[in-house]
This record gives structure tokens, sequence and C-alpha cells, in this order.
């Protein structure tokens, strides 16, 4: 009788392969406890076997959710050609989108069905506050992934932005909404700051009704695009 339930229920999986990262933004643990993890890598033992599960299962969804970056060496040379061929009706990964230009034929085109990309910024100066990087660089590398898509008729993978909203951006989640019309984006997600995790931090978190009153707006624009907009608010 389980055997039968089990077998009837959707396989789910969330993988974390990953725990060093090309970046150091202002809200992640790896910036206020960089000793977390004691391993950069998902044992290989343990990543062959979830794959041969995967395979055999054929899951609805394949979340490869990293605490640190797959797109980056060497990384992307351990992994990446076995998850974007996994089979599932969503295979996905989150990155920050910076090295996305090394890697782009190798996403394109493949199995890889959705591309999470965190920004959290509209502009070059806010992405720098929070994510201590280059926002043109990323801007720039998703405009070329989506020329290669273009140039060879290919629909895949969709693009998701994610946007951790606090006080120090949410004055441009406006604007935020904007890039992702232009860029081709299908899904925007909001997710509060958790000061728990950069309680060393300067970052500050949104209070409930003015994060519900700026995703309200946002929403709103979004959705008169066509593109998906979920928040982690009750808005």
């Amino acid at each position: 009788m389980y055997s039968e339930i089990c077998e009837n229920l959707p396989v789910d999986y969330t993988v974390g392969l990953v725990t060093t990262c090309n970046m150091c933004c202002e809200m992640c643990f790896r910036r206020w406890d960089p000793n977390k993890y004691s391993k950069d890598f998902i044992d290989d033992d343990v990543f062959q076997k979830l794959v041969n599960a995967m395979r055999t299962q054929k899951p609805e969804i394949i979340r490869w959710h990293c605490d640190g970056e797959l797109l980056n060496e060497p990384a992307a040379s351990k992994f990446l050609n076995t998850v974007v061929e996994m089979s599932a009706d969503e295979n996905c990964f989150s990155t920050n989108g910076q090295n996305i230009d090394h890697y782009i034929e190798k996403l394109v085109g493949t199995k890889l069905t959705l591309l999470i990309i965190s920004v959290d910024a509209a502009t070059e100066e806010t992405y720098k506050k929070i994510r201590h990087a280059n926002f043109s660089k990323l801007l720039n590398n998703i405009r070329k992934l989506n020329t290669y898509k273009e140039e060879n008729n290919l629909s895949t993978p969709r693009l998701k932005f994610m946007f951790v909203l606090m006080e120090e951006n949410k004055h441009e989640l406006g604007l935020f909404v904007e890039i992702a019309k232009f860029l081709n984006v299908s899904e925007i997600e909001v997710m509060p700051l958790n000061t728990a995790v950069c309680s060393s931090s300067k970052l500050r978190e949104v209070q409930l009704e003015e994060a519900k009153r700026v995703c309200k707006f946002a929403k709103a624009n979004a959705n008169e695009s066509g593109i998906i907009f979920n928040f982690g608010y009750d808005a």
C-alpha cells in the first residue's frame, strides 16, 4: 500500500552542489560565516547516486540550488554537463550571472528549462552596494544569452529574476520590473531580506505593510507584460 502511494507522488529534487562562489554579497552567509561549510562540493558518490535516481524516477522538478556558484570553475567542469541534460518538467538552477557569457552554448537549447538569476538591484550603484559586483556586465551577459537564443531559434532556458527586498533597494523595484521586461524575463520572485543570516550587515528589512505596497504596484506592472510575479509577503 505504502509503495503504491509513494509511486504516485510527484518527485521533486532540491540539490546543493557547490558552496564556493566568485562573489561575496552583503547579505550572504559567506561574508558573515565563512566557515559554515567544510566541503566545497557535494561528494562525487552522492551526486552520482542522485543522478541515477533522477534518471529512473523522471522527476517533475529538479532544483540545483547551490549555496555557491555553479557557473564558476572548477564547479562548472564537475557538474554542468550533467545538470543541463537531466530530464524533468522543470530543470533549473540559480546563478549570480557574472559568468554566463562563458557558458552560453552549454546552457541554451539543452534540457535546462529555467535559469534563475539573483539580481537584487536595478542600478549600478545599488548593485555594487549589495552584491559588490559589476551590474553592466550582468546585463550584457543576459543580452548575449538572449541573442544566442534568438539567432538559433531556441526558447530555453527561460529566465527568472530574484530580488531580495530591503530598504536599500525598494525604490528600484519598479525599474527592476522594466529591466526584466526588456530582457525577456518570464518570472520575477521577490523575497524579504533575512537579517538573521546577515546580522552584522547594515542592510535593513522593509516593514511588512511597506513591502506589500511596493510589491502590489510592481506585480501589476509585471503582470501587464505577462511576467509572473511572486513574492514572499501576504499581499
